[in-house]
């Protein structure tokens, strides 16, 4: 891609779909680590509360951060 290409499409209308599809991808990943900061959170819960059930709690916030990794691979692959 030379400069002339690339200065057609940041003037072309696609720049408004550029931004959106910048925008989906960062609050994905956003999505992600705020995923892996509740699992952490959840652990840490799990080592000073015990109860019998605690497991499944940590198997629900492990299930979150699979969600997560998928919206981010079907923002890459679908936007």
């Amino acid at each position: 891609m030379n400069i002339s290409q690339i200065n057609a499409f940041l003037m072309s209308t696609t720049i408004l779909a550029f931004f959106l599809k910048t925008f989906a991808i960062f609050f994905a990943v956003l999505f992600l680590m705020y995923a892996i900061v509740l699992q952490r959170q959840t652990i840490v819960m799990t080592r000073t509360l015990k109860a019998p059930r605690s497991s499944i709690v940590v198997i629900i916030s492990t299930i979150h951060i699979v969600v997560a990794l998928i919206l981010i691979l079907l923002a890459l692959l679908l936007l």
